[in-house]
């Protein structure tokens, strides 16, 4: 086995991945052309014709409804301040300011791990603490120090390997960037490497960076140690999903809904080209001349709008013609539409799935969304890390921490759908600014959108 290797369902499950991503981006990674010529969301011509593709691309637009129902959902979310106990807790009430080291909140981590799961249906949130070569240090050194535990994330992407037994993790390979300062400190190159956690022969979590091009031996590794100096018997680590929070790939939420835009867009570019072509005047010109005469009559030839004349000759005519409108193409885009609407609805619909056995926190009999699975397996996850934090950081863990996410996404005595539709004829500009927010206070007077939450997460991703 090569630290390279790549998990079956990692190989299979980023396909989908990188579709949902590249629908959320927007147009941009919708239209960017690949090294074949041609987007991976619409076929070249058959024959091929690069000049007439290049023309219709540049002259279509993609509408990311997928897009915008997501920001709106994860909004929702936290319209509401995650409930947490963390405050009574002096040890880890550090991470409600920085819970990754680098000066991010919880809430922003958690507002990028919610939108995250929504879009591919799985993140990785490790858990890491300074190296001290297991040496307990005291409350002055931690602080001097800065020896606090944190909490990262990982995208679907940067998971390719990982072996379970027994239900947990026995390795993880997680791909790094470490940026190579050596000779200058204002280079960005950076090389890729791999950041290994594994359980040993002797039951204990180990870890280690291995570079590009080197081999991986497992006496070469760190074992992760508690704040005690014990070694931990599993990776603090946890790979969150969309349906559960073990380690197999779920299919990402927005799956369906990003295949329906796309299909959506590819209707657009032929609406775009059938406009181009098709729209316009066509004047044809009949005439008794030949054509050695009608050039000596007409030097400058015939165009359309022309403030001149022309000599048609004794029995010469001329007539204009457009093609005639056509609905097909707009009704089709338009069915499209009410299909991302439905399938916006099923996101937040507590019909729409069964619920899953490891959620935590909720009533066995109580109904529940997509959406809510996705939000309750982060709350899950982020209290687990909370956890593992606390180990590594205080010599006798109290745990029992909460951090829960709001799941109401909206009034529940509006329907799923109603909301879905608002949202789309919001989206859709079919009001003005003003009567946007007229019908958002109107129709959710429970909801206010987030705004600077999706900023945060999305500048994350």
């Amino acid at each position: 086995m090569s630290i390279t290797d790549l998990n079956p369902q990692y190989t299979d499950g980023m396909k989908a991945v990188k579709r949902c991503r590249d629908v959320f981006k927007g147009q941009s990674a919708i239209q960017k052309i690949n090294g074949s010529g041609v987007t991976d969301y619409f076929p070249m011509h058959v024959p091929e014709d690069k000049e007439r593709y290049a023309r219709v691309i540049a002259l279509s637009s993609f509408t990311n409804y997928t897009g915008h129902t997501v920001n709106k959902l994860v909004g929702a979310a936290f319209n509401e301040e995650p409930t947490t106990n963390l405050s009574d807790n002096s040890a880890m009430a550090y991470m409600i300011e920085d819970c990754d080291g680098g000066g991010g909140d919880l809430e922003q981590l958690a507002t990028s791990a919610v939108l995250d799961n929504t879009i591919a249906g799985r993140l990785g949130l490790l858990v890491n603490f300074p190296v001290t070569n297991g040496k307990v240090h005291s409350k002055e050194d931690v602080k001097r120090l800065n020896l606090r535990a944190s909490i990262h994330r990982y995208p679907a992407e940067s998971i390719p390997n990982w072996g379970v037994v027994n239900g947990q993790l026995s390795y993880v390979v997680l791909l790094e960037d470490k940026r190579d300062m050596s000779q200058d400190m204002f280079s960005h190159q950076s090389t890729v490497g791999h950041r290994v956690y594994y359980i040993a022969e002797d039951g204990f979590c180990y870890q280690q960076f291995v570079e590009d091009g080197k081999e991986f031996l497992a006496e070469g590794g760190q074992m992760v140690l508690d704040y005690n100096g014990a070694g931990f018997a599993q990776i603090p680590m946890i790979i969150i999903g969309s349906v559960d929070n073990s380690a197999s790939v779920d299919k990402p939420p927005i799956s369906a809904m990003a295949d329906v835009n796309i299909s959506h867009y590819q209707i657009s570019v032929l609406e775009s080209e059938n406009l181009a072509i098709h729209g316009q005047m066509t004047l044809g010109v009949t005439s008794d001349l030949s054509v050695a005469e009608w050039n000596t009559a007409n030097p400058e030839g015939v165009k359309v709008g022309a403030n001149s004349g022309y000599f048609l000759g004794s029995k010469g005519g001329f007539h204009t013609a457009t093609a005639p409108e056509s609905s097909a193409l707009p009704a089709a885009k338009e069915a499209k539409v009410r299909e991302m609407e439905a399938l916006g609805a099923s996101l937040i619909d507590k019909n729409a799935t069964a619920k899953t056995a490891t959620e935590a926190g909720i009533n066995a009999k109580e109904q529940t969304s997509i959406m809510m699975n996705v939000v309750n397996n982060v709350s899950d996850a982020i209290e687990k890390c909370l956890e593992w934090a606390e180990m590594m950081t205080v010599a006798k863990p109290q745990g029992d921490f909460e951090y829960r996410i709001n799941t109401e996404f909206y009034d529940s005595t509006i329907s799923p759908d109603l909301f879905t539709a608002a949202l789309g004829a919001v989206d859709r500009s079919m009001f003005d600014q003003n009567a946007q927010q007229q019908l958002l206070e109107q129709t959710f007077p429970t909801i206010l959108f987030n705004e600077n939450s999706v900023i945060a997460a999305e500048e994350a991703l």
